[in-house]
């Protein structure tokens, strides 16, 4: 059963709420934008796709009459005013872009709880004393730009300076899914992430020399390849031993010239490489470099190497997120402590202002697939703790 017939299930399975199955019918919505024809998702920043799902979030938040804008780098808010306008805003957001063929609960799901937690307390006739703003960042996969949270480290730019129409917040709570297999392995709806890790790309290029496959004797090669493979295991090996919460991914390897009969001229390595502490990484990252340096010498070829740019990781707020723990408890909802080792939004935000993640559980650990899903049962659990945290914060 594709993920799409799941969801029309759900929405019209007269078992859960009403708030549920909305939530259910909303991502089956804004899933049909940008289908792929394997069920999976295409709404790549700043494409045709990605904008017909942005117009969709706006005509979500104008039903709920809450007050729109959106600024120059496309971020979308949804700001239900506060009866003390003098009060710090509380933010609430998350994104709507996806990858080329991606699922439809990355991001999403952050925009539409929010949404549906401002609707209900609207239909209970709360009335906030502090604003909320629905946050719909652009731009946060970098599919297209190669970096990622354009919109929200433009907006944490903008608004610092006082120069967005929206105000720095002093909090921001973002729901996401997992993207991983920690809150399954252990059996949990839902976990309160305390921090975001650092991350790192680092490119080695080894050059060698491109000859004959056939007339050049193996003794007298140099062969690139052998000492981009030999590295590579060497990433693998050091990064386990260097920390056991550190990750290193040879993601992608360009040959020159990719000819089965030609001994490669260079081969670069692009190395993805995350850890909670930033100054950890950065000395992962110089033991990396000088390893690739001996193996190069070895091998008797030249190397290159970038000069790698560090995101900082960033810790969320311990007040907030003890919050979340103490309505977890109130609620009796089972509930552990994560590291998140994807980049969110709260990544960039908790920089500068108090920020908190709830992650939900993913089927399998699956992400930026067509077959991502999280059930409805464990977003249930979510909504009703942000909900109750919402209303903490603004009540």
């Amino acid at each position: 059963m594709d993920i799409q017939t799941k969801l029309l299930q759900d929405y019209t399975n007269n078992q859960y709420p009403l708030n549920m199955r909305r939530i259910a019918e909303r991502l089956h919505m804004l899933g049909q934008i940008g289908m792929t024809k394997n069920g999976g998702s295409n709404r790549v920043a700043h494409s045709l796709e990605d904008e017909k799902g942005r117009f969709l979030i706006k005509e979500w938040m104008e039903q709920i009459d809450l007050e729109f804008f959106t600024d120059e780098q496309g971020n979308q808010f949804g700001i239900w005013h506060g009866e003390n306008p003098e009060l710090p805003v509380f933010m609430m957001g998350s994104h709507t872009d996806t990858v080329p063929n991606g699922g439809h609960f990355d991001g999403a799901l952050g925009v539409i709880i929010g949404l549906e937690v401002i609707h209900f307390l609207q239909q209970h006739h709360i009335q906030p004393r502090r604003s909320l703003v629905i946050s719909n960042f652009s731009d946060e996969e970098g599919v297209l730009s190669g970096e990622g949270l354009t919109g929200s480290n433009y907006f944490l730019a903008a608004a610092e300076q006082g120069k967005h129409m929206i105000a720095l917040p002093k909090d921001y709570f973002e729901v996401h899914i997992e993207q991983g297999k920690v809150l399954e392995h252990h059996n949990l709806a839902v976990g309160i992430v305390e921090s975001i890790v650092a991350l790192t790309n680092l490119q080695v290029t080894f050059k060698g020399k491109a000859d004959h496959a056939g007339t050049t004797p193996m003794f007298l090669r140099k062969d690139p390849i052998l000492a981009a493979s030999e590295w590579i295991l060497k990433v693998n090996h050091l990064t386990r031993s260097f920390d056991q919460h550190a990750v290193a991914t040879a993601g992608r390897t360009l040959i020159v010239p990719n000819a089965t009969n030609v001994i490669p001229e260079e081969v670069q390595v692009f190395i993805d490489i995350r850890l909670a502490q930033t100054e950890r990484l950065k000395q992962l990252v110089v033991i990396l470099q000088k390893t690739a340096q001996e193996i190069a010498k070895t091998h008797q070829i030249e190397i290159e190497m970038n000069n790698p740019v560090i995101t900082n990781g960033a810790q969320m707020n311990a007040n907030l997120c003890n919050q979340l723990h103490a309505i977890c408890e109130d609620l009796n909802i089972p509930v552990m402590n994560l590291l998140s080792g994807a980049a969110h939004d709260a990544l960039v935000l908790a920089q500068k202002i108090q920020a908190t993640m709830l992650f939900i559980r993913s089927q399998d650990g699956i992400s930026h697939h067509p077959d991502e899903w999280s059930n409805l049962d464990d977003i249930e659990y979510a909504f009703t703790i942000a909900l109750h945290f919402v209303r903490k914060q603004i009540v």
